[in-house]
């Protein structure tokens, strides 16, 4: 899509796409696709909405260097990021 231009509607004879959207309102698999598209649907939208949430966590090792030994009975660390946190746990001021 150019800026500021709607995308031109094409469809495909036979295209897998074009079937689902000429299913009966209210099918799982339309309703899925039409569902917020901005090009797939009975009309053209201009702005989509996104969900109304989000979620997100900082990892824990850059937060508490100190569980490192714990951390890495556990989880494979690649031999680079294993001696950057042994550094780290050196240097480290009681």
């Amino acid at each position: 899509m150019i800026e500021g231009r709607t995308a031109p509607r094409v469809r495909l004879t036979g295209g897998y796409l074009e079937k689902i959207l000429d299913s009966k309102p209210g099918t799982w698999a339309r309703t899925v696709l039409v569902w917020q598209n901005g090009f797939f649907g009975p009309r053209i939208r201009r702005t989509v909405r996104p969900g109304g949430w989000m979620q997100s966590t900082n990892a824990p090792l850059p937060l508490r260097p100190e569980i490192f030994n714990e951390v890495d009975k556990y989880v494979h660390l690649p031999k680079e990021i294993r001696q950057h946190w042994l550094n780290a746990l050196l240097t480290q001021k009681p």
